[in-house]
């Protein structure tokens, strides 16, 4: 789902994803280039534990949550050119 400009038009839209969080076979979720804002949920841990994310280009915000360590096979997180703070959890 990259490059198509989403937007919900609210300020943050980053909370769909707990929707995808039953697509127990999920491993590549690829959203970079849309318009996502909002912080990372706290539900982002219960992905599929072999899930690969490309988040980068969009505007997610604030600190990386924690139980995204819950992510035991997580090959790739790319995060750059958001407005993410704080350390890698």
């Amino acid at each position: 789902m990259n490059s198509n400009q989403l937007d919900s038009g609210n300020a943050t839209n980053v909370p769909f994803l707990i929707a995808l969080t039953n697509c127990s076979h999920l491993n590549r979720l690829w959203l970079h280039h849309n318009k996502l804002s909002g912080a990372l949920p706290h539900a982002i841990g219960i992905f599929s534990t072999n899930l690969s994310m490309l988040s980068s280009q969009n505007k997610i915000q604030g600190n990386i949550p924690p139980p995204i360590g819950n992510l035991s096979g997580l090959t790739l997180l790319h995060l750059s050119e958001n407005i993410i703070n704080g350390n890698v959890p």
